[in-house]
């Protein structure tokens, strides 16, 4: 799969968006304490990684609605919605229930994707 030019630039500046939000989160997580280091990393390279999957679903979904009628488009359409959807809750609910892992870095990670467009959206994307 090839990714357009706006995915790919969506990719990089979630990569950015990581960096500042993990050595943004270590240097509160020193002061505030409300994690452990390993478990706010872990957490924030979890929500990461689904934030990056879910632009690629999108870029596919995107994509294959192209090439449908519109009936089966907007069937497909809600179909990735709720991919996506049961993605996000899934991994906020192993967050959740795993040790090593913070609820407070997954869902910064998770929180990345929307920083990241509207910085995109700002440059005029």
């Amino acid at each position: 799969m090839t990714l357009s030019d706006t995915a790919r630039r969506f990719l990089m500046n979630i990569a950015l968006h990581f960096s500042i939000a993990l050595l943004g989160g270590l240097i509160i997580n020193a002061f505030v304490k409300f994690d452990a280091q390993p478990a706010f990393i872990a957490g924030l390279c979890l929500g990461a990684s689904v934030s990056a999957v879910k632009v690629l679903l999108i870029e596919r979904g995107v994509a294959n609605a192209l090439s449908m009628n519109s009936v089966m488009a907007g069937l497909s359409a809600v179909f990735q919605i709720t991919l996506r959807n049961v993605l996000t809750a899934g991994v906020l609910l192993a967050s959740v229930f795993a040790k090593g892992v913070s609820v407070w870095g997954v869902t910064a990670g998770l929180l990345i994707m929307q920083s990241a467009a509207f910085a995109l959206k700002r440059k005029g994307a």
